[in-house]
């Protein structure tokens, strides 16, 4: 199964951003921030961590229907950043 970060509006998956490369990314990023404080190894776990949850067959499943009625509908306890909002449901 792939596992995907992001995704454009009427775009086909084959272009969605996958999750390992969004993760390895971050990594670098934050680690390369938390290095100016001394904090670079917990930094890059964080940025490597930050998305881990997505790594589940129900987030995939609802990532492909991309859309935040279904999000909330079909995978309650996931939290996402959708454009503009936060959606969340316990």
């Amino acid at each position: 199964m792939r596992y995907f970060a992001h995704s454009l509006p009427n775009s086909d998956p084959v272009d969605w951003q996958l999750l390992r490369d969004h993760l390895e990314s971050v990594e670098r990023l934050a680690g390369d921030r938390g290095a100016k404080f001394h904090a670079l190894g917990l930094a890059a776990l964080s940025g490597l961590l930050h998305d881990l949850g997505k790594y589940s067959q129900v987030f995939s499943a609802v990532f492909l229907e991309a859309t935040p009625s279904a999000i909330q509908r079909r995978a309650p306890a996931i939290f996402v950043n959708w454009p503009g909002r936060m959606l969340a449901r316990a």
